[in-house]
């Protein structure tokens, strides 16, 4: 939510608890303040009477900077580009795999269908292209180097999904405990050094960890959504 939009909810609430009436104040304030249908205005003014989260200043700093670093060129790499929409990348990841008639997809598959555009077929953000084409460059190196069979082919034509999935963490930047570009935890991808782990488990930690970034993303609509659940 950017300031412009704080501002206004900021003045909203405070006419609507002096004046005690949404209507009084409603067509007061310029709507592009808003973000919302204009035959919401009724229920997000009701919720702003009884809520002072977003007029809580240490809310319209948290919400300013989260807002700044989304459009953030990140040192040169440019603003954060995917396709996934109000998609998550669990969601994504279980589309290609009902595409996939069923078997898993690895997480090359998964990065190149969550951040290739798809009218130009590219990939838009330079460090998950960076990642695909080194992790792409490792692959075809270890099967090179793999021994030739008795009638001089390669003994091997492709790597596990797991092998893939331990070199794309390999390769991808980790911040704050997280793979860059997957959305998952760092340690949750298996690895034949550990002991073993349920993959169910894994899946619901890994749509829990999805679901939460998909909730902090859309924190500006929140209160709008919980109002109308409640009406």
């Amino acid at each position: 939510m950017h300031q412009h939009q704080l501002e206004g909810l900021a003045r909203l609430r405070g006419a609507l608890v002096e004046a005690g009436d949404w209507r009084a104040i409603s067509q007061e304030l310029p709507s592009q303040h808003f973000n919302w249908e204009s035959g919401h205005t009724e229920t997000a003014c009701l919720a702003f009477l009884e809520k002072d989260h977003w007029v809580n200043q240490e809310t319209i700093d948290k919400s300013i900077k989260n807002s700044t670093n989304r459009l953030s060129d990140r040192g040169g790499l440019g603003v954060y580009v995917h396709n996934l929409g109000a998609c998550t990348m669990s969601s994504k990841e279980d589309q290609l795999v009902t595409a996939n008639d069923g078997d898993p997809v690895d997480y090359l598959d998964v990065m190149r269908g969550a951040y290739t555009n798809k009218k130009t077929g590219k990939i838009q953000n330079p460090l998950v292209r960076d990642v695909i084409d080194l992790v792409e460059s490792q692959k075809q190196e270890y099967l090179a180097s793999q021994p030739l069979s008795d009638d001089g082919s390669s003994a091997s034509t492709n790597l596990s999904r797991v092998r893939v999935n331990e070199m794309v963490e390999e390769a991808v930047p980790k911040k704050k405990g997280r793979l860059v570009g997957l959305a998952l935890r760092a340690s949750s991808c298996p690895s034949s050094q550990t002991s073993y782990v349920d993959p169910m488990i894994m899946d619901e930690l890994q749509k829990k960890d999805e679901r939460i970034v998909a909730l902090e993303s859309q924190n500006a609509t929140i209160l709008a959504q919980m109002a109308q659940q409640d009406a």
